[in-house]
């Protein structure tokens, strides 16, 4: 009957280690997530804004730059279309896009 007891406190001791450990994973990944959204928001900020600049505004970065808490990259395709990256400092990028920037914004007008 002892052995049973001893069985039977150990199978529970281990799914509750089991439990504890599952449940401190899920609380590390949903703040990583919430991280990483935050990260994305303030990115897309950045991109919003870097989306209202003229080509002239565009075609005079060169080099990455330093943008908010970013680093904005823009790589001219065309004299009117850029694709721009913002990424974190460590260079990976957390959101890309392409925009496209007419040399006379009235000729989009009808």
């Amino acid at each position: 009957m002892l052995l049973e007891i001893v069985v039977g406190m150990s199978i529970l001791a281990i799914a509750g280690i089991s439990w504890i450990t599952l449940m401190s994973q899920t609380l590390h990944s949903v703040h990583q997530i919430r991280l990483r959204e935050a990260e994305t928001r303030a990115a897309a900020d950045d991109l919003e804004h870097a989306s209202l600049w003229t080509p002239e505004q565009l075609s005079a970065i060169t080099a990455p730059e330093r943008f908010g808490s970013f680093v904005l990259v823009v790589q001219p395709i065309t004299p009117e279309l850029f694709s721009v990256a913002v990424t974190d400092t460590a260079g990976a990028p957390v959101l890309t896009s392409s925009f496209y920037a007419p040399e006379h914004a009235d000729s989009l007008t009808p």
